[in-house]
């Protein structure tokens, strides 16, 4: 009998057979054979339904860097290695360093089958590997406990919206948890075989482990967390006769094991990986230290503050999981811990799960590693932690003997899904835009957390957007609409496809939107301040569609309602500040929290005499936006015009707080520090700023020179002037 024929009528043709037997409906429902028919039925369903799902998804500015990446890995093997471009980071990301296996074989085939619709195939190839999240995750808990906990973990991995969410178009975080949950599921197989070493185990493990180093390259802590593993579970085995035959017989066996699996998965993961290629040992090296210390510089929105990535508290991970995790998956993990004792067999897989869920949180949190955009950075310790809660609801259900007791538990545990599955069917493609009951839903926290932070939304609006220029505005032949983003323009060009002969695109950071000309706008919810989202001056009196996800707006497309801020800050270019402060006066009258705005009409007030009143202007565009930069640089500009050098110096410090990597910032604080005459104080400051802000700073070379040449010290000043022709520019 075959292998595919065993399968069937284990999982199919046992159930049914059992279904057509004369026992009770509750008996055959809550039965071991209905348990795995009921996993197999919703593993195909969704085998069927989530590719076709992930059509629907958005596509985030990363995937543009990753696409593009792909492009050029492409060419790398195409030239056999002689195109070295992919070696060279794209801007601030070093995507060289990433292994990107999946990037690269989905670019080629989509290049040899000639396929336009590039993002929507990639989003079909990611559902695919989210659903073998689901069905690695099923597998392993039915390993452990049985195919009850399997149907559990798989309804807990695809309800957790904040997961699954990311299971349409993650092409970096999703194809390294599938990697990871299969290495597990693999190495499980493989020790409960001790002392047997079966090749399709080994093999399959060394293969799961290779797909995790052609991702990332965190993927060789997997082949340590083998080695760990085998040695545990050497120790328990050896009945403490440590060097008996047997045992040493069998420890240098596996271990000669491990060594293959370790050669085999390393050069296979990174056969698909240039930068890995030109120098196979030392720059897997530099790729880790490379993504272990990254310093990614963004704004976050978090417990209603905004901050750095790099800045985020150490808590950060762990209450954005806390919060957007459901609480029916915690509740399982909880029965887990709670009946962890009637697992006795089964400790030591049951702590394996743990560890793979616990390692990598307590491994980042050690290395202050910079973790930002939720918890999408590890996801792949989700489906680990979702096994545990599955085998949890399952062990919780055998302490119940009687059948109509457990079915009538079991519909009670069901109803804790409900909160996430509304969710869930009410938002696509939006489903990762989810908090859970403990923090109120998405409304809950609204102005405190973040909500689309990886863009998603910028399509459907787009889309919408091109359909209405076309139907609505009707431009003329020839005519052109500006549309303004803050996204990738290669995203804006492919979501509106044949229609960009109506539009030009102008790129824009939300904060500066008033110093662009544009008639409509796309905006997304990631770079809104706290202020605005909280007091609901977003989306603006302007907006023709907003995108929401449980009545919260994460995405709007406004049609320009007046151009005076545009026509001021025109006139502000020219020094005409009469006409400017009429222009902007006018604006802000009707848009009073427009923080770019704000800043421009202070400023225009301040140089027509109206200096407190544009001081004031300024404060209250740091009302809106309270990292607004220039705000800060503009507020210390005129204090030191104004002689009130204690309050340039208080807001300088602010400015630095705000940006500790500014330049202008640090010169700003330093030219009042020497215009007090506090010649030391500047001097520290300028040398703070050319040691560790910005060594090429000229400006600062310069003023270094003149303090240090009033105080007399010619030596230093010559060193500087010196320092300066070597590194300023």
């Amino acid at each position: 009998m075959s292998l595919f024929t065993n399968k069937l009528n284990f999982f199919l043709k046992e159930p049914i057979q059992e279904w057509k037997s004369d026992k009770s409906f509750i008996d055959k429902i809550t039965s071991p054979l209905t348990h795995r028919l009921l996993f197999v039925l919703i593993i195909l369903s969704l085998f069927v339904a989530m590719p076709f799902l992930a059509l629907d998804a958005g596509t985030s500015a990363d995937e543009v860097l990753h696409y593009n990446q792909s492009k050029k890995n492409y060419d790398y093997f195409a030239t056999d290695g002689d195109n070295k471009d992919c070696l060279n980071p794209i801007g601030v990301d070093p995507l060289y360093a990433y292994g990107q296996s999946f990037d690269t074989v989905s670019f080629a085939v989509m290049k040899w089958f000639g396929v336009e619709k590039i993002y929507h195939v990639r989003h079909f190839f990611i559902a695919i590997l989210g659903w073998m999240i689901i069905l690695f995750s099923g597998l392993l808990a039915a390993r452990i406990s049985g195919y009850r906990a399997a149907v559990w973990t798989a309804l807990l991995v695809f309800f957790t919206p904040s997961f699954i969410g990311h299971a349409w178009n993650n092409p970096k975080d999703i194809p390294f948890a599938t990697a990871y949950i299969m290495t597990f599921y693999y190495l499980v197989r493989w020790l409960q075989d001790y002392p047997k070493i079966k090749w399709f185990n080994s093999i399959a493990l060394s293969l799961s482990i290779a797909f995790a180093i052609s991702i990332r390259i965190g993927g060789l802590l997997l082949i340590a967390h083998t080695a760990l593993f085998f040695f545990l579970t050497w120790l328990m085995n050896s009945n403490g006769k440590l060097l008996g035959k047997e045992s040493v017989n069998n420890l240098l066996k596996y271990a000669g094991a491990i060594i293959l699996i370790a050669g085999a998965s390393f050069f296979i993961g990174i056969s698909v990986w240039p930068f890995a290629l030109e120098s196979p040992f030392e720059n897997p090296k530099k790729a880790l230290d490379l993504m272990t210390n990254i310093n990614i510089r963004l704004h976050q929105l978090y417990d209603g503050k905004t901050y750095w990535s790099n800045e985020l508290p150490v808590m950060y991970i762990y209450k954005i999981m806390f919060l957007t995790i459901p609480a029916v998956v915690f509740i399982g993990f909880i029965f887990f811990l709670l009946t962890i004792t009637y697992n006795k067999a089964k400790k030591f897989f049951l702590f394996m799960m743990f560890f793979a869920c616990a390692f990598p949180l307590a491994y980042v949190t050690y290395k202050h590693s910079v973790l930002y955009g939720g918890w999408r950075h590890m996801l792949f310790v989700f489906p680990s932690f979702a096994v545990l809660a599955g085998i949890g609801f399952s062990v919780v259900l055998d302490q119940f003997k009687k059948s109509n007791i457990r079915l009538l538990v079991s519909v009670l545990l069901l109803l804790l899904f409900i909160h996430p599955v509304k969710h869930t069917l009410a938002n696509h493609p939006y489903e990762y835009v989810y908090y859970n009951e403990i923090q109120g839903g998405v409304k809950g926290a609204e102005g405190d957390f973040e909500t689309d932070y990886y863009q998603h939304s910028v399509q459907e609006a787009s889309e919408w957007l091109a359909r209405y220029i076309a139907e609505k505005d009707h431009p003329k032949k020839g005519e052109r609409r500006l549309v303004c983003h803050y996204t990738k323009k290669e995203l804006m060009d492919y979501y509106f496809q044949k229609d960009t002969s109506m539009v030009t695109f102008v790129y824009s950071r939300y904060y500066e939107r008033s110093m662009k000309d544009w008639d409509y706008c796309i905006v997304f919810a990631g770079y809104i301040s706290s202020y605005e989202l909280k007091s609901k001056s977003w989306p603006s009196k302007d907006a023709l569609y907003v995108v929401s996800v449980d009545g919260v707006p994460i995405c709007s497309v406004e049609k320009r309602g007046s151009k005076e801020d545009f026509l001021g800050y025109k006139s502000l270019q020219q020094n005409n500040f009469v006409e400017a402060k009429t222009h902007l006066g006018n604006f802000v009258s009707q848009y009073p929290n427009r923080a770019e705005a704000l800043y421009l009409y202070g400023i225009s007030l301040f140089n027509t005499g109206q200096q407190q009143e544009g001081i004031n202007q300024l404060y209250k565009s740091l009302e809106v936006y309270d990292k607004y930069e220039v705000a800060y640089g503009a507020l210390g500009n005129m204090y030191q015009q104004l002689g009130r050098f204690d309050d340039a110096v208080k807001i300088y410090h602010q400015y630095i707080d705000v940006k500790d990597n500014s330049p202008d910032a640090y010169y700003g604080l330093a030219q009042t520090y020497a215009r007090m005459n506090k010649l030391d104080n500047a001097s520290q400051v300028l040398i703070n700023l050319l040691n560790s802000v910005d060594a090429r700073y000229g400006p600062g070379y310069d003023l270094l020179y003149q303090v240090f040449m009033k105080q007399g010290k010619i030596n230093e000043a010559n060193q500087v002037m010196a320092a300066r022709q070597k590194n300023a520019k």
